[in-house]
């Protein structure tokens, strides 16, 4: 059963974060941290409402951007006065409709998990009432910070009491509050009205809700997460980020393990949220794999590896410190080790790019190889070609960039310049040390070398030179 609405909070600024950029607008595993919530929320709910407001633009486009084809819909809370004041611009806002249970949850909380719904729906009877204000609580060892929960003699929820609210005995519990209610539309329009903001901050705190509900004859149950502890929480330091970046990345890991990729080392591993790995895969230590990466089946990854918005086919080796940015791999394709694909290029299958050799906006043809130390940009390169070590493509006039064409079967030779737009004709052969400025016809040798000239005792003369001149 579906929660009618979700209203997640989204307006705050980043003090703790020391930061200029929103909160939510951070990045764990290559997501921003407002992504993680709402996924959820989508799942479990019919319909999602967003609050924003510190850099609310960029937060709408960020959020329009990974979600696409949903019907998110944002309400801005133009003035930072509270949390409870966030939620009531969402009441007071007559294009919505809102009815029946709404969820309330934090931006900040990339850790929250349906499990958690599930559980407070279970609270729900069959007619489908809500009869009580659920909220989840955790236990923390360091609460500091957090509202802390108060209960009465049976175990219900009396109020919830922010850090700099708390008296000396109410500091020294340690269950908190992370900020996530289910509740009823109509309690929210009678009670959302009667919070106020006299408190040490000036702010209309939604824990005050809690209060109101019990006054008003109330029960407010809470259902507290123990094996997940502090992962419920919101993000407020650059500390938390990575502790929760760490811990996210072991779900991730987790999941590919279980799907049949190999880890020599899973800690040392760092794979975003949305990358998929084929099985039988194997990934050495310190590999990063990063945005809207697709990885094959029967692949090698080892040490030191980047890949950044590629697709890398099934039996790919990368060795050692390769670079992959934004490209595609074929088919048993080797690489490395120090090799860098920029954007745009492209290898068909069996292609071989080895030692230092660096490609950008550059398509290679089935079986070519460029096995040391060579520039090849903005190239279209064929079938079974050979790109000797030292091949530099020069395509930068310093205003345009040029092409350059190697058609099938072209044999190039080390320490060769290829000076754009030039084309290469099938079967072609290139003089190594050539520096090629023109067409080359088909099955033709380029050579442009000047003729070797040997003088004669050179360096004996140029000693006594030397020595004359230091007399």
């Amino acid at each position: 059963m579906k929660i009618d609405t979700t209203v997640l909070l989204a307006a705050g600024q980043s003090t703790r974060m020391r930061s200029h950029k929103a909160k939510v607008l951070h990045q764990v595993c290559g997501r921003p941290l407002i992504y993680y919530p709402i996924r959820i929320a989508l799942e479990i709910s019919r319909q999602v409402i967003v609050v924003v407001g510190h850099q609310a633009d960029e937060v709408k486009a960020e959020v329009s951007r990974i979600f696409p084809r949903e019907n998110i819909l944002f309400v801005q809370q133009r003035e930072q006065l509270g949390t409870a004041h966030a939620v009531k611009e969402v009441f007071d806002n007559s294009s919505l409709e809102l009815h029946g249970q709404v969820l309330l949850l934090y931006g900040d909380v990339p850790l929250f998990a349906p499990q958690f719904v599930e559980a407070m729906q279970d609270k729900i009877d069959s007619a489908g009432n809500l009869n009580s204000l659920l909220m989840v609580t955790i236990s923390k060892e360091n609460p500091y910070s957090y509202g802390r929960i108060v209960r009465d003699r049976a175990g219900l929820i009396k109020e919830i009491v922010e850090e700099s609210e708390l008296t000396k005995e109410q500091k020294k519990i340690k269950e908190v509050n992370p900020g996530i209610y289910l509740v009823k539309d109509s309690v929210l329009r009678e009670l959302l009205p009667k919070i106020s903001n006299q408190n040490s901050k000036g702010e209309y705190y939604l824990t005050d809700l809690i209060k109101l509900y019990r006054q008003a004859g109330g029960k407010v149950k809470g259902i507290e997460e123990k094996s997940e502890g502090s992962l419920m929480l919101g993000i407020n330091t650059r500390a938390e980020l990575a502790q929760v970046a760490a811990l996210l990345r072991e779900r991730i890991n987790q999941v590919h393990l279980e799907a049949g990729v190999t880890m020599v080392d899973p800690a040392s591993t760092y794979i975003d949220q949305q990358v998929k790995i084929g099985k039988d895969t194997v990934i050495y230590p310190n590999v990063h794999l990063r945005g809207n990466t697709t990885i094959g089946e029967n692949c090698r990854l080892d040490t030191g590896v980047v890949i950044m918005d590629s697709q890398v086919a099934d039996h790919v080796q990368v060795k050692p410190y390769v670079v992959i940015d934004s490209s595609k791999v074929g088919k048993e394709v080797k690489l490395g080790p120090f090799s860098h694909l920029r954007p745009a290029s492209n290898l068909a299958e069996r292609v071989h790019v080895g030692n230092f050799v660096e490609t950008k906006k550059t398509s290679i043809g089935l079986g070519s190889k460029a096995n040391h130390l060579s520039y090849l940009g903005d190239a279209f390169i064929g079938e079974g070609v050979n790109v000797g070590a030292g091949t530099i493509t020069c395509n930068y006039d310093g205003v345009n960039k040029h092409p350059t064409t190697i058609d099938d079967g072209v044999f190039i030779g080390s320490g060769t310049q290829l000076v754009a737009p030039v084309h290469l004709k099938k079967n072609a052969y290139v003089a190594a040390g050539a520096t090629v400025t023109h067409e080359v016809p088909s099955g033709a040798l380029a050579i442009s070398r000047c003729r070797q000239k040997n003088i004669e005792g050179y360096v004996e003369k140029r000693k006594q030179t030397l020595s004359r001149e230091q007399e």
